[in-house]
């Protein structure tokens, strides 16, 4: 029961043969710290797998491996809109919102998380950017006419809008960048 002293004794051994290799590849010099020794942070890197058969790397950690995700999708009416294939739990999510329409310059940008909801946005009755820190879908046209949203649930594979239109509204536009 447990792990034998050989077994510890020979990974700590490829782990400091693994950062020795790193220190003395182009000229690259750290000091080694326990961290290091446990493999975490050496050079700034961490210990990235590459799939079945191909040895594994110690690399920068970029946003790409954490997972990102861009898309779109359209908005009108009232209800709930539920928007699936991120492809992971989303984190925060930043929205760039306007109509489908190009006679209005209308737009709203936020930011929600599922529990904060934050936007500017710009309306032309009058020419102004005001911020919203209940909702993180804003479009006014005028008068009582705007649609407004905010994410309700972030699920596995997506997250939820909820959304009310008030008065008459064209279709809008989001494009959303999903963040881990």
């Amino acid at each position: 029961m447990g792990v034998k002293i050989s077994q510890l004794t020979e990974a700590l051994s490829t782990v400091i043969t693994d950062i020795f290799h790193l220190r003395t590849t182009g000229g690259i010099d750290k000091k080694i710290t326990f961290a290091n020794l446990l493999g975490f942070g050496a050079l700034n890197t961490y210990f990235k797998g590459q799939g079945a058969g191909i040895k594994s790397i110690y690399e920068k950690l970029t946003l790409r491996d954490t997972g990102v995700k861009i898309g779109t999708f359209t908005l009108d009416g009232s209800g709930t809109a539920n928007i699936t294939g991120v492809g992971f739990r989303p984190a925060i999510l930043i929205f760039f919102c306007s109509l489908e329409i190009t006679e209005a310059q209308l737009a709203s940008w936020g930011f929600d998380d599922g529990g904060t909801h934050y936007c500017i946005y710009k309306s032309n009755n009058p020419d102004f950017f005001l911020p919203s820190i209940e909702l993180s879908i804003y479009i006014y046209l005028s008068g009582t006419n705007s649609l407004e949203g905010y994410i309700s649930s972030i699920d596995v594979d997506g997250f939820t809008i909820e959304h009310t239109e008030l008065g008459s509204i064209p279709r809008i536009r989001i494009i959303y960048l999903a963040l881990p």
